[in-house]
C-alpha cells in the first residue's frame, strides 16, 4: 500500500478567524493545484482521498486530488489531535491501495514516524508530502519513498529533478 501524507497548504493567518474556519490563501490554492499536477504526472491512480474536516485541509485535498477525480472523504482522525492508532487501523483496511491523506502538523509528522518506526516526528512544510510504502499500517515497517516540499515540485515537473517513486515517465 502507498500512503501519500500531505500537509494542508498555506492557510489564512492564525488568529484571523477561529482555527476550525481558516481557509487556504491564494498561494495555498496554487500550491495544492501544483501538488495535484505533480501527483497526476507521477502516480497512476489514487484510490482514496482522506481529509481532516477543517476547511484548509478539505480545500487542499480537493485541489490535489482533482486530476484523479477522487472526492475527499472526511476522517475525524485527521483533525488536529486525532487518534493515530484508529487512523492506522482504518488505513490497514485499504490494502493494495494508494491513499492520499491530508491533515495537519504535528500529527502528520507523527503518523509518518509511526509508519516508519521512527522515534521523532517528520517535519512537513505546508503543502509538503511524505510518500510511504507499507504492507501493514499497523506495523512500523514501512519504507519512506520521498519527503518533498512545494519548492521541489516545479523542478520535478520540469524533469530537472528525479522523483524516486516514479514507476513510469512523467506525463508532461
Amino acid at each position: 500500500m502507498r500512503i501519500i501524507i500531505a500537509r494542508h497548504a498555506e492557510a489564512e493567518e492564525a488568529g484571523s478567524k477561529p482555527d476550525e474556519e481558516r481557509e487556504l490563501t491564494e498561494q495555498g490554492r496554487e500550491t495544492a493545484k501544483l501538488l495535484g499536477r505533480l501527483l497526476s504526472a507521477t502516480i497512476d491512480k489514487i484510490d482514496a482521498v482522506w481529509s481532516s474536516p477543517l476547511p484548509r485541509a478539505i480545500q487542499t485535498a480537493r485541489l490535489a486530488a482533482e486530476p484523479f477525480q477522487a472526492p475527499p472523504r472526511l476522517e475525524p482522525e485527521l483533525a488536529p489531535g486525532g487518534d493515530l492508532e484508529t487512523l492506522c487501523w482504518k488505513l490497514s483496511r485499504e490494502a493494495d491501495s494508494t491513499v492520499l491523506v491530508v491533515g495537519h502538523q504535528p500529527d502528520l509528522g507523527r503518523l509518518a514516524a509511526r509508519l516508519l518506526g521512527l522515534q521523532s516526528a517528520i517535519e512537513l512544510k505546508k503543502g509538503g508530502i511524505c510518500i510511504v510504502d507499507t504492507r501493514d499500517p499497523m506495523k512500523p515497517i514501512a519504507r519512506a519513498v520521498a519527503t518533498l516540499q512545494p519548492r521541489d515540485y516545479p523542478s520535478i515537473l520540469e524533469g530537472r529533478e528525479y522523483a524516486p517513486w516514479l514507476v513510469k515517465r512523467l506525463k508532461l
